[in-house]
């Protein structure tokens, strides 16, 4: 398995504070045969970082080229479990597929949101992946 980091690659970020509360959405594109370069099943991409005291409300994912692949799938989770957000998603198919509502997830650590390639792994394809998120304030140090 080989992880590759994208959390530092520049992102399109929309960005409101209000009353020391910033809502964040936060878009990457991961095209997985220039973003990974072995493409073997259980390789992943982190492609969002996750700021502490954070609230993930939503991720959804677009398919926006289809792998040639016709039975790949990836997940979408977190460094605690690969499948948080979505699991055996298909990428043999172009559009979008959202995370349950029940997938909501607080972090009081800095976090990241990964994208694993499934089983059948897809060889090509570029997949948005898109997060709905919160920053709440830290009190204890303000």
């Amino acid at each position: 398995m080989t992880a590759y980091d994208l959390t530092s690659v520049p992102n399109p970020t929309y960005q409101i504070d209000r009353r020391h509360i910033d809502a964040i959405i936060w878009r990457h594109a991961l095209d997985v045969k220039a973003d990974i370069a072995t493409v073997t099943a259980a390789d992943y991409a982190k492609v969002i970082a996750i700021p502490a005291n954070t609230w993930v409300q939503g991720v959804i994912v677009n398919v926006h080229a289809a792998s040639t692949v016709a039975l790949s799938t990836i997940n979408v989770g977190d460094s605690a479990s690969a499948t948080q957000y979505l699991s055996a998603t298909s990428t043999a198919t172009t559009g979008f597929t959202a995370a349950a509502a029940t997938t909501q997830k607080f972090y009081g650590a800095a976090d990241y949101i990964k994208v694993t390639l499934g089983t059948t792994a897809p060889t090509s394809g570029v997949i948005d992946v898109t997060a709905f998120m919160t920053q709440l304030p830290d009190y204890a140090t303000e």
